[in-house]
């Protein structure tokens, strides 16, 4: 083992160590999430401003600078942005939540730490796509959307069938809510929406898949074809893109 991982070893086995010994304050919440603050982590957030759960806890967000917008936070929010400061928050708060990447630190009996995830494994996923598997359970409780999945993001997260929760994905709430229809849509016309996940990634260093077997996103001489049919049958095509998508080459309409 080289002196870089030894130097990573240490300080992780520091961390944890700090955290099992450290007092946890009962009214600090903290949101990280690498990837910016979006997806089920401002779900949670904004469920917890709307309901007024800040005039008795703290709320603290970490996103890095890089993926930072202003427009995403309130200024009931404290947002972080040094890791070396995350950390603190992290071994000093009660409550913990993530959506995507979990910070490598043992839970210690007096914390709450809650991995939302951000979708249902309809591929593979974490420690079941990977040939040599990580220590993977950072959490006391991992969210799952129905009891199918339920052994499989055990089995993905290397964590007890007893720390998984069956519930919705927090960000689906909305959908619960009746909206006013879009005003782009007519009222015989139908409502579709296409959201693929396999794409070929930018922001990770990664594809899902051979990328010569990847879902066609855009083909040019499609369009025509699929407008008509479209038009023919009175509906309207919504395609929201995978966020890591990339589109450097496609012909945008």
């Amino acid at each position: 083992m080289n002196l870089k991982n030894n130097i990573k070893r240490i300080i992780k086995n520091i961390v944890n160590k700090l955290n099992k010994i450290a007092s946890k304050r009962e009214r600090n919440i903290l949101l990280i999430s690498y990837s910016g603050y979006r997806d089920n982590l401002k779900a949670i957030g904004d469920y917890l401003i709307n309901n007024e759960y800040l005039k008795k806890y703290r709320l603290y967000v970490y996103v890095p600078k890089e993926v930072y917008r202003a427009k995403d936070f309130s200024k009931e929010i404290k947002v972080i942005h040094s890791k070396l400061v995350m950390v603190i928050y992290h071994i000093t708060s009660k409550y913990i939540f993530y959506s995507y990447e979990q910070i490598k630190i043992k839970p210690s009996k007096d914390q709450i730490v809650i991995h939302m995830w951000h979708g249902s494994p309809l591929k593979k996923i974490e420690n079941l796509e990977r040939e040599e598997k990580r220590e993977n359970c950072f959490f006391t409780k991992l969210f799952a959307t129905s009891e199918y999945f339920k052994t499989i993001m055990a089995q993905a997260f290397s964590c007890k069938l007893d720390q998984v929760v069956l519930c919705g994905q927090p960000r689906n709430d909305v959908l619960f809510k009746k909206n006013k229809k879009p005003e782009f849509l007519n009222e015989d016309e139908k409502l579709i929406l296409w959201t693929p996940t396999y794409r070929k990634a930018t922001s990770i260093n990664r594809s899902d898949g051979n990328l010569k077997n990847i879902i066609p996103i855009f083909l040019q001489k499609d369009y025509d074809c699929l407008n008509e049919y479209l038009k023919k049958n009175k509906i309207k095509l919504l395609i929201k893109l995978h966020p890591a998508e990339d589109i450097k080459d496609s012909d945008m309409i």
